[in-house]
C-alpha cells in the first residue's frame, strides 16, 4: 500500500505543477486591457477594427504599427496606458523580431482607428506565429485586393496545416513570386479577417518573393544572376562568409585556387559560400566575390548529400 500512496502523492504534485504552469502562461500569446478607464469606455462605444502587421518601438517608447497590405503606419496607443502599464512588459517578453530568423514578428491587433491623427487605440494584441511548409504549386489567381497562389502541402515543417492540404497564399501584385515556381518553401501567417477562401494565409509583408521561394535551385537558370537575385527565388540551405587568406582549403574548396594566384590567396578577400538543393539527393554550392557592391558568382560545385571532405 505504501508504494501506491507514494504514486498518488507524486501524481497530485505533478497535476498541481501543471495547473500552476498553465495559469502563469495563460496570456503568453495575447495582451488585452485589464482595467476600465476613460479611453477604454470610449473604445467600447466605437467601431472595433482588426489589423495584421508588424510593430516597432522608438527610443521614446512610442510604438508604431505597420499594415503590410496598405503600407500605412499608425501610432499605437493602449487604451489602458494610464490604468495598467503591463503592455510594455508583455512586449519585452515577446519581442518584435524573431531571434532565429531576424524577421519581423506579426501581430493581430484590435481597437479603434483615428485616420485623422493616424492613431490606433489599442484594446488587444495577439501574437501570430510565422509558419513554414513545403508545397507543390497548383495555380495562380487574382483577387480584389491581392493576388493568390494555391499549393498542395508536401511537408508541414512548423505549420498548422497538414500534408496533402491545399492552401492559398495572398501577396501584393508587385511582389509576386517567380513565375517558374514548382516545389516551394512557403513562409506565411494566418489571415484572420473574414473571407470566403478556405485555408487562406498571407505571405510576410504581402511579399510573394520572400514568402514563396523555390525549394530547389535550377542550375540552367542561374547564369549571370547576383546572390540577391538568387536568394529572392531559391531557398538556401547554408550560407557562410570567410576571408580567402583564412580559408580552410580542403578538396571541397580546391576550385577556388583556379581563380586566385599565390599573392591573391594571402589577401583577406571576402568569399561568400552559399549552398542550395538541386533535388532530394544533390546540392549545389556557389562561391561569390563582391564586385561593385554586388555579390557575383565566380565558381560552383555540384555534389551529393552525405559526401565528406
Amino acid at each position: 500500500m505504501k508504494p501506491l500512496k507514494i504514486f498518488f502523492s507524486i501524481s497530485i504534485l505533478i497535476l498541481i505543477s501543471i495547473t500552476i504552469y498553465i495559469w502563469l502562461n495563460r496570456n503568453a500569446g495575447e495582451w488585452t486591457t485589464h482595467k476600465k478607464c476613460a479611453d477604454c469606455e470610449l473604445l467600447e462605444n466605437g467601431k472595433r477594427l482588426r489589423l495584421i502587421g508588424t510593430i516597432k518601438i522608438q527610443d521614446d517608447n512610442k510604438m508604431f504599427f505597420t499594415e503590410p497590405q496598405t503600407g500605412k503606419t499608425y501610432h499605437l496607443i493602449p487604451c489602458d496606458a494610464k490604468c495598467n502599464n503591463h503592455l510594455n512588459q508583455w512586449f519585452k517578453k515577446v519581442g518584435f523580431i524573431d531571434s532565429a530568423t531576424q524577421e519581423p514578428i506579426y501581430f493581430d491587433i484590435e481597437g479603434s482607428l483615428d485616420t485623422t491623427k493616424q492613431e490606433f487605440l489599442l484594446a488587444s494584441v495577439v501574437l501570430l506565429n510565422t509558419e513554414k511548409a513545403i508545397g507543390k504549386f497548383i495555380s495562380f489567381a487574382s483577387g480584389d485586393k491581392a493576388s493568390m497562389a494555391r499549393f498542395k502541402i508536401i511537408n508541414s515543417l512548423n505549420a498548422s496545416v497538414n500534408k496533402n492540404d491545399t492552401i492559398v497564399l495572398g501577396y501584393h501584385n508587385n511582389k509576386e513570386p517567380d513565375a517558374g515556381i514548382d516545389t516551394a518553401m512557403l513562409t506565411f501567417v494566418k489571415y484572420y479577417e473574414q473571407n470566403d477562401i478556405k485555408n487562406y494565409y498571407i505571405c510576410p509583408d504581402y511579399d510573394g518573393q520572400q514568402g514563396i521561394k523555390n525549394q530547389y535551385i535550377q542550375p540552367k537558370k542561374i547564369k549571370n544572376q547576383t546572390l540577391k537575385e538568387l536568394k529572392e527565388k531559391y531557398d538556401a540551405v547554408n550560407e557562410e562568409i570567410f576571408p580567402l587568406n583564412e580559408a580552410s582549403i580542403s578538396e571541397f574548396r580546391l576550385p577556388l585556387y583556379n581563380h586566385f594566384n599565390e599573392t591573391q590567396r594571402k589577401q583577406p578577400t571576402l568569399i561568400k559560400e552559399v549552398t542550395w538543393e538541386i533535388n532530394d539527393t544533390t546540392l549545389l554550392t556557389i562561391w561569390f566575390i563582391q564586385k561593385q557592391n554586388k555579390w557575383t558568382a565566380f565558381e560552383q560545385y555540384k555534389w551529393k548529400k552525405g559526401m565528406e571532405f
